[in-house]
């Protein structure tokens, strides 16, 4: 009698155990066989592609080994590579708005079967910037920021949805500093970033800006470095009926004549206030006291023959750092 009831139960419990099974296999759960606890990952890098880059697609496991796996590759519904131990798959991402998925199916060495998908759609973004520095009207170059002057970045992002754009203002950034996130200039539609060049930043500074959409079903990321130049300030010869000639600033030594005047003309470049302070020498004594002080006429008395130091120190009271000083010396013949 107890020999038929322990066979009774041993037959209930594997019909729970298989009942259980079927349940599973239809509501499409793993069968138990395959609650083995093996795993694997599936990386690529870059980690956001951009379209036209080259990707490495790359799988890694603590509980199996993949070396001893077979393996299969398929990139947008196509096998693209298969065989023991391939890890690894390269490929060149596609155009903007294309969606690339890479699928690894794994078959582990005792037999189970485990699949990863990657999927992304390709984006980008592109970052223009402003620094908040001075620079002559003539001076055709880039304005350069300089240590403690402002700097203006903003994102020119490019994610294209059933071919069209999508409005920048419906997108969420984040912007970065190094690796400091700065909460209070990221959100959505917040397209541009104001910054201060640390004291510290003596090369320049690195910047960072990740885009998505509101679901995250796009995603672009840019770095950019903003070199830091310095203030610097440069002195013209001032014709009377031509102008300044701007296209040679004066360099060390200049020659003039006894009985003559000549003007001159500082052009201040990259400077983080437009109001700056002016100081003329000629041979140590002040030079200059009226307005404009950005401009010098020099006199030069009948008969003097030698040489005259024309030096003269532009001040930014706002940023001690922007304290430059050039000279010119005037050969008199």
């Amino acid at each position: 009698m107890k020999y038929q009831i322990s066979n009774v139960l041993i037959f209930s419990f594997i019909a729970i155990i298989f009942g259980f099974s079927f349940v599973f296999a239809q509501m499409g759960f793993p069968a138990i066989s395959s609650f083995s606890g093996e795993d694997f990952s599936l990386d690529v890098s870059p980690d956001i592609p951009f379209p036209g880059a080259e990707v490495s697609a790359s799988l890694a496991s603590n509980s199996f080994d993949l070396d001893r796996s077979k393996i299969t590759w398929i990139h947008n519904g196509k096998i693209v590579l298969e065989g023991t131990g391939k890890k690894q798959y390269q490929f060149k991402a596609g155009s903007l708005g294309r969606e690339e998925t890479i699928k690894a199916v794994v078959i582990s060495p005792s037999g189970n079967k485990l699949e990863r998908v990657r999927s992304f759609i390709l984006a980008d973004v592109d970052l223009l910037w402003e620094a908040k520095t001075s620079r002559p009207v003539f001076y055709p170059g880039k304005a350069l920021p300089v240590l403690r002057s402002k700097v203006k970045i903003v994102a020119e992002p490019h994610f294209i949805l059933e071919g069209k754009r999508i409005s920048p203002k419906n997108l969420i950034y984040k912007w970065f500093l190094g690796d400091e996130l700065f909460q209070e200039q990221s959100g959505f539609g917040r397209q541009s970033f104001e910054f201060q060049i640390p004291i510290i930043a003596f090369q320049g500074q690195e910047a960072r800006v990740e885009v998505s959409s509101s679901k995250e079903t796009f995603k672009a990321v840019k770095t950019i470095f903003i070199p830091a130049s310095d203030s610097k300030v440069l002195i013209y010869e001032e014709h009377p009926l031509q102008g300044p000639k701007f296209s040679r600033a004066l360099a060390e030594s200049f020659s003039a004549t006894s009985q003559s005047q000549i003007d001159f003309r500082a052009e201040p470049y990259y400077f983080s206030s437009p109001f700056l302070v002016y100081n003329w020498f000629a041979n140590g004594v002040a030079a200059k006291k009226e307005p404009p002080f950005n401009l010098l006429n020099l006199k030069i008395s009948e008969g003097f023959l030698g040489g005259i130091l024309l030096n003269l120190i532009v001040e930014n009271n706002d940023n001690p750092l922007e304290t430059k000083e050039t000279n010119v010396k005037i050969n008199v013949e």
